[in-house]
């Protein structure tokens, strides 16, 4: 049985997955963010009410 691998995203990751800017795609896997990332994305001006 393979298991399914996690990833713990930092800011810059996403921000740079919204606007576009990833070096390469992120890999297939469970993603999640901790409290303080989304504190940190709720603050950054650029974001949508979407993203």
């Amino acid at each position: 049985m393979e298991m399914t691998k996690r990833y713990m995203l930092d800011t810059n990751a996403i921000i740079y997955m919204l606007n576009g800017r990833l070096a390469s795609p992120l890999p297939d896997g469970h993603y999640s963010v901790s409290i303080i990332t989304e504190i940190e994305l709720l603050s950054f001006p650029d974001l949508s009410q979407v993203e």
